[in-house]
């Protein structure tokens, strides 16, 4: 059994996680506890800090280490990104259509408190916001399928919407398409400041956009949804998915922050009622306080690994797609 600290510190938190993370045993979480009691907290916090630092230093400069770092509960199918591009390939695809949401619901100011320190759409405090590295991820496979690059980008969660509607992310513009994923991060750090959090949270609106866009446009459609916690209106929601698994429309829900996500890892493994499985739910702050510690290359491949974990089950739901011929 491994001894977790009662000193909720973060300082104490972190050495209790890499200590079981990298040796997984009783002694290291043991001399965790002797090294509590012996040290004033502030010197505690010095040598925490120094002797996590060194271990993942001295482990992370391999691409082994930031491999077993991104794992999935999931069975990985495709082992890297360039192997899921060509099996969507090899499978038909040429074109899809990206849609994509950001929860701007109150509780960002408090749900990534552990992670970041901060309001989470705080552009002033950080330098890249969990919403904007998700966007970023998840640009190349976008630019590979996006013949026209218009990426409809919405708001959902604030004062204006709460949950029963969406805006588009730009709130001088009527259409929601916006040229590029380049495009859409700077109207993002450019509004984000001016967006009055609220909330609750649902993507019943969302998903209804998505579908009329399916209507327009029977194409392959993926809306990736970011958020910060679990929907405040699980019965709704779960309406809204079953109904658009009779649409060519891939959902993918990223979930920032502290959570809680129960119900979306509910949804992902145990919703039923739909004609084929047509959602995905990936927890990033799983693996955020692990990239963090990593060096510049190993990060890099940690978050290759982290967008191909987002995008797992695109290929399996196109094929998916295809069988039930709801592509026009």
């Amino acid at each position: 059994m491994n001894y977790k600290p009662k000193n909720h510190s973060q300082s104490l938190q972190k050495l209790y996680y890499y200590c079981n993370f990298i040796i997984g045993g009783d002694i290291q979480s043991y001399l965790a506890n002797i090294l509590v009691s012996a040290f004033p907290l502030n010197l505690f916090r010095i040598i925490t800090k120094l002797t996590t630092y060194l271990l993942i230093k001295q482990l992370s400069t391999s691409q082994t280490f930031a491999n077993c770092c991104i794992k999935s509960n999931k069975k990985d199918k495709y082992k890297t990104y360039k192997e899921l591009v060509t099996v969507l390939e090899t499978n038909g695809l040429t074109k899809a259509q990206l849609i994509i949401g950001f929860d701007f619901s109150g509780s960002n100011k408090w749900t990534g408190q552990r992670l970041y320190g901060c309001n989470m759409h705080d552009v002033t405090q950080l330098k890249e916001t969990p919403y904007e590295t998700i966007a970023r991820l998840i640009d190349p496979l976008i630019k590979k399928f996006d013949d026209d690059g218009n990426i409809p980008s919405y708001i959902f969660g604030d004062v204006l919407t709460k949950n029963a509607k969406v805006r588009p992310l730009d709130p001088d513009a009527e259409d929601p398409n916006i040229q590029g994923m380049d495009a859409v991060l700077k109207t993002y750090r450019q509004f984000a400041p001016t967006v009055q959090q609220s909330g609750p949270t649902s993507l019943g609106p969302l998903i209804d956009e998505a579908i009329k866009s399916c209507e327009r446009s029977p194409e392959f459609h993926i809306l990736i949804a970011i958020t910060d916690g679990d929907i405040t209106e699980p019965d709704q929601d779960k309406i809204k998915i079953q109904k658009a698994s009779g649409y060519p429309l891939s959902i993918v829900v990223v979930g920032v922050g502290d959570g809680p996500f129960d119900i979306l890892e509910q949804f992902d493994s145990k919703l039923s009622g739909r004609k084929f499985d047509n959602f995905n739910f990936f927890n990033y702050s799983e693996y955020k306080h692990k990239i963090d510690f990593m060096d510049t290359g190993s990060q890099n491949t940690a978050e290759e690994m982290v967008a191909l974990q987002m995008l797992q089950e695109i290929p399996d739901q196109y094929q998916d797609i295809k069988t039930l011929q709801l592509l026009k």
